[in-house]
């Protein structure tokens, strides 16, 4: 689910760990991800945290799923905060 501020940190690939923070102020969409691996895109001063939303499905009379909800990606930007 989408929230305002965030800060996590980061293990980069040399091993590294970095502190890093989205803030929801513009189109951006943050996510407070839960500890554990995330497919992720590295840029020069962010990374961006892939993340999906189920749609809501449709249902037939009798309880079975008529139509199952869309899945939409969405990429959360974490910049990285200066020490």
């Amino acid at each position: 689910m989408p929230v305002r501020d965030v800060e996590i940190l980061v293990r980069m690939p040399d091993g590294g760990i970095v502190k890093a923070q989205c803030s929801s102020w513009s189109s951006n969409h943050c996510i407070n991800p839960n500890p554990g691996q995330w497919p992720a895109q590295i840029g020069k001063h962010d990374i961006r945290l892939r993340y999906v939303i189920e749609g809501k499905p449709e249902y037939n009379s009798d309880g079975t799923v008529k139509n199952p909800g869309k899945s939409k990606e969405h990429w959360a930007k974490f910049r990285f905060e200066k020490n």
